[in-house]
């Protein structure tokens, strides 16, 4: 999961913002996807769809209960250079 997030191509959709934002934060908080899961509430099998592609379409309530485990607010979640260029 420990990806070098400095070299990546930036996101023309906002799926695969969210995923880079995800992984982002996982990696400033130090948390793996089961301690985030964990925190979050959020079943770990969903946490892997949406970082794998297999779920598109990440439910607000779902980004919001993430946002919760890493102790931020989906404002904070969004308010990243990722989602200025998504189509």
């Amino acid at each position: 999961m420990r990806m070098i997030m400095e070299n990546i191509p930036k996101p023309t959709s906002l799926h695969t913002a969210v995923m880079y934002r995800l992984l982002s934060l996982c990696r400033q908080h130090n948390l793996g996807i089961g301690d985030l899961a964990k925190k979050s509430g959020v079943p770990l099998t969903t946490i892997k769809n949406i970082l794998n592609g297999a779920s598109l379409n990440t439910g607000i309530n779902t980004l919001h209960k993430l946002c919760k485990g890493f102790g931020i607010s989906l404002k904070d979640f969004f308010d990243d250079e990722l989602f200025d260029e998504v189509q």
